[in-house]
């Protein structure tokens, strides 16, 4: 599996591999600047984590919110929908049911 948004890292039977001339400020991170440092779980773990929250932080941002620091429920239904993988079809009328309510 390939991360491209995260750089060259290349995951495979549990063990990482590196693409030749690759560096950067991720593997310095994960691997140290001489890059001999082992990823653990709970590292890789807690990094997956922050992303993923800053991620899910500037995309209620995006929305908008209020001055009570709220998104509409329509607004809500397309955070959740927007990489869920569904046919735009199918997201459209999941979006238009929420927005019948």
């Amino acid at each position: 599996m390939t991360v491209s948004p995260l750089g060259s890292i290349i995951l495979g039977f549990g063990s990482l591999f590196f693409e030749k001339g690759m560096n950067s400020a991720l593997t310095a991170f994960f691997f140290g600047t001489n890059r001999k440092d082992k990823l653990t779980i709970e590292k890789f773990l807690d990094f997956q984590q922050h992303l993923q929250r800053e991620i899910l932080n500037l995309e209620f941002r995006r929305k908008g919110p209020g001055e009570n620091g709220r998104i509409s429920e329509s607004d809500f239904a397309e955070l959740l929908l927007a990489y869920a993988g569904y046919a735009p079809k199918k997201k459209a009328r999941m979006l238009k049911r929420v927005k019948r309510k």
